[in-house]
Parts: structure tokens; C-alpha cells; sequence
């Protein structure tokens, strides 16, 4: 029996969640600050949320992730799509690695 904890991966398409959208602030200096709401049901142990079609004009270090419940976010890595793949999807991709708390 392994004591590796297993990986439960979920893909979130951000595109398709527009409706989820809680806020939208324009700034003058073209720029804009969007805030979403994603709910996900989390299995135990780590679970690793892609979170795809973003705006390609993210600013990597605006991003900024927030979590309700047990659940402990270990990290946020947002990846450039390649130029290929930039140019068929017009997206980006964001990583969230996550593990709910034992306690309940």
C-alpha cells in the first residue's frame, strides 16, 4: 500500500463562467481588475485546479487566489501558453494546488 496522496486534477474553464464574474473595476491606465468566483467540489487529499481561457494580458503577479473552508492553498502559478497554442485558443492558464484539512 502506497502512503503517496493522490492527485485529483480539475480543469475550470473560465470562458464558460462569465456569469460568475462578481466584479469588474476599469482603470484609466488600461487596465482593468476582474474579480470571479469559482466553486469547486474538492476531494481529500491534494487536488490541482487548472483554471484555462483567462486573458492573455494578464499581469502574472496581479493574480491573486482566495479560498473558503479547510482548504490550503500551497501555490499559484500562472503559465504563458506557447505561441501556437496562444494563437488557436487565445487563452492563459493558471495552476492552484490545494489540500483540504482533515479536520471537519
Amino acid at each position: 500500500m502506497s502512503d503517496t496522496p493522490s492527485l485529483h486534477t480539475i480543469t475550470v474553464n473560465a470562458a464558460e463562467q462569465d456569469h460568475l464574474i462578481d466584479s469588474v473595476t476599469v482603470f484609466q491606465a488600461n487596465r482593468a481588475e476582474v474579480k470571479r468566483r469559482v466553486q469547486l467540489q474538492l476531494q481529500k487529499g491534494q487536488n490541482q485546479i487548472s483554471i484555462e481561457r483567462l486573458p492573455t494580458h494578464l499581469v502574472e503577479d496581479s493574480l491573486r487566489v482566495q479560498g473558503t473552508g479547510t482548504a490550503i492553498i500551497f501555490d499559484v502559478v500562472h503559465h504563458y501558453p506557447t505561441p501556437q497554442y496562444q494563437h488557436q485558443h487565445r487563452y492563459g492558464r493558471r495552476h492552484v494546488a490545494s489540500e483540504p484539512s482533515d479536520e471537519e
